[in-house]
């Protein structure tokens, strides 16, 4: 979990750009998101850097892993 104080998500680089398209796009933008791991592991074959389920289910390039209750 990542937890910004509400003072800092207004500040913008040089160039415009503010915490969404700097530190969160470049830690998450390779990232899948799916509603079930049933659904992520029917996508694995276009899984590439990882994905995870809002059910807990989570996929790395290492392997699959499985997080939280069913």
């Amino acid at each position: 979990m990542i937890n910004v104080e509400s003072k800092n998500l207004f500040y913008l680089t040089e160039s415009g750009y503010g915490l969404r398209e700097t530190l969160f796009y470049s830690l998450f933008f390779h990232l899948q998101v799916y509603k079930t791991r049933e659904d992520m592991l029917h996508a694995l074959p276009f899984i590439s850097d990882g994905a995870i389920s809002l059910d807990g289910g989570v996929i790395k390039a290492s392997g699959v892993f499985s997080l939280g209750n069913r």
